[in-house]
């Protein structure tokens, strides 16, 4: 009796399980389309004009802008093509935006500098012209703005100074409006170049522990091992690299490059001893 109950419950469970397989074969599918959001509307460009603007058209000035008429307007567009404006042009805009009929209108308002066209160095002697150019990052038939003057300086004498030439003075004469317009300006580079100097020779302070001793080929002491022409030795010994690299050879030019030490002028000013300072033996009783 029990048998028959138990085989009558696994043919109905069976049936229940070949009814839900029919229906779920049948069972429509359901559709999995992607959510779209609603659409952002971009105002299309429709007009670009320029005020402001003397020495550059205003064809180079939207070219440089880069924004094209009859696209949506793109602000990222708009911030890469000011910043186009100051590197390729030297141009200080701003572009305001303004609702017309079918779109957008731009204004774009350029701020041109002054410039000069023929920049001049008057009292340049050891150094020519060339070799100022270049220093400068110019060339004969490139310009200058106004606003480049002082780093231009400052470049000159940096180079002035790397030649030996450690009391140069630059003075800039400017005249920014010469045409009217605010927009022409004249340049003269004033330079007093001053003596070359010369090392005479040099001395070295400081050293108890190596005292120098003696001269000619019995010289000794640190002045012997940082001696270039005393052999291979002189180098390897330590604190003494420093020392063979930044010194200057006796009537060699002082160059501004030549490792840190103090310079000792002699009266005729363009001929200076050189002062170096050991400080290794005063660190070392510290320890």
């Amino acid at each position: 009796m029990i048998q028959a109950r138990i085989g009558l419950s696994l043919r109905a469970l069976s049936a229940v399980v070949s009814l839900a397989s029919l229906c779920g074969a049948t069972a429509p599918s359901v559709s999995q389309d992607p959510v779209v959001g609603p659409q952002v509307f971009v105002e299309e460009v429709v007009q670009i004009d320029v005020e402001g603007n003397s020495r550059w058209t205003e064809e180079q000035i939207v070219s440089a802008l880069g924004h094209p008429v009859g696209g949506p307007f793109n602000p990222l567009l708009i911030e890469a093509g000011l910043d186009r404006l100051w590197r390729a042009l030297k141009v200080r805009a701003e572009v305001l935006k303004q609702q017309v009929t079918g779109g957008l209108r731009l204004v774009v308002r350029v701020t041109e500098l002054p410039v000069d066209l023929e920049p001049r160095f008057v009292g340049n002697d050891g150094i020519d012209l060339e070799k100022l150019l270049e220093w400068s990052g110019l060339t004969e038939a490139s310009e200058l703005y106004l606003h480049q003057v002082s780093r231009v300086r400052q470049r000159l004498i940096e180079n002035y100074k790397r030649e030996g030439y450690h009391f140069i003075q630059i003075d800039p004469l400017v005249k920014d409006d010469l045409s009217g317009d605010g927009l022409t300006g004249d340049v003269i580079f004033r330079i007093i170049e001053g003596p070359q100097v010369h090392v005479n020779g040099y001395e070295v302070r400081g050293n108890t522990a190596l005292p120098d001793r003696g001269a000619l080929f019995w010289k000794d002491g640190l002045a012997k091992l940082s001696d270039p022409t005393e052999g291979e030795g002189a180098s390897t010994r330590p604190g003494t690299r420093a020392l063979e690299g930044s010194r200057s050879g006796a009537g060699d030019v002082l160059r501004s490059d030549q490792g840190h030490h103090q310079v000792a002028q002699d009266p005729e000013e363009h001929h200076v001893r050189e002062l170096y300072q050991v400080g290794t033996e005063a660190a070392r009783q510290g320890d």
